[in-house]
């Protein structure tokens, strides 16, 4: 397994979505978060959330692939879901052969972290 990388994104340009973006970065290895889970605390439709990961330009560095379906499955992935399933098992994610995340894996964000 490797080792976690700091990178400074102060950086880049900020977007409006930045913030729902650098959130990810708090979602620990072998943790994952759902959609709907994020869109509660920015207000917006877990859609709207999947969009926001979909346009991800930095997806190997903000970790999009700890996001996930309501119902634990994986959803989307902007190198594909199979590749998405082998960087969370790779992060100690535990997938069923149905991929479906267990619940052990979700991470819950608290008011103060958002």
């Amino acid at each position: 397994m490797g080792k976690p990388v700091s990178v400074d994104l102060n950086i880049l340009i900020e977007t409006p979505n930045w913030s729902v973006l650098t959130s990810l970065l708090r979602i620990p290895r072998g943790k994952v978060c759902t959609y709907g889970e994020l869109g509660k605390f920015f207000k917006m439709n877990p859609r709207a959330i999947g969009r926001i990961m979909g346009m991800n330009p930095f997806p190997l560095i903000i970790p999009c692939h700890r996001v996930i379906r309501s119902d634990m499955s994986l959803g989307g992935y902007s190198y594909g879901v199979d590749l998405k399933r082998k960087i969370l098992e790779r992060e100690g994610v535990k997938i069923n052969r149905t991929n479906k995340v267990d619940i052990s894996s979700l991470y819950r964000f608290t008011e103060a972290e958002v």
